[in-house]
């Protein structure tokens, strides 16, 4: 939340720093907010991972399907390549933060969903036999 709050100025875009007060845009929504510490089990077959190196904070989501376990990587991963080889992208906070998630990712999940990546596209539906 710190991060979010108070980002370095070269990532005061990605958090919607400064609209006209000096406050972020999404911070009018912050009570309905639940910080959350670690991982967090959300219901049955759905688990939110904590992936920090991408930047501090970053979570995924772990979802148990009838075909495997897959993990929705969020930034941690934005190209199917960077989970494929374990190389981060080129934005990150912590290279040892990311190295880490990526061995907690590779114990984890069957399959990974990269954030920003139209390899997601190559199915229409996830989870069941192709």
């Amino acid at each position: 939340m710190r991060a979010a709050l108070t980002p370095i100025p070269c990532e005061e875009h990605n958090y919607n720093v400064k609209d006209g007060n000096g406050l972020p845009q999404w911070l009018a929504g912050f009570e309905a907010m639940v910080q959350l510490e670690g991982d967090f089990q959300l219901a049955d077959g759905l688990r939110i991972v904590t992936l920090p190196g991408h930047s501090p904070g970053l979570h995924g989501l772990l979802v148990d399907t009838a075909e495997d376990r897959y993990l929705l990587a969020s930034d941690h991963y934005p190209l199917i390549e960077n989970y494929e080889k374990g190389i981060p992208a080129g934005s990150h906070t912590s290279l040892y933060q990311w190295y880490d998630s990526h061995k907690k990712v590779l114990e984890l999940a069957d399959h990974v969903l990269p954030g920003h990546d139209d390899y997601v596209l190559r199915r229409q539906i996830y989870g069941n036999t192709p």
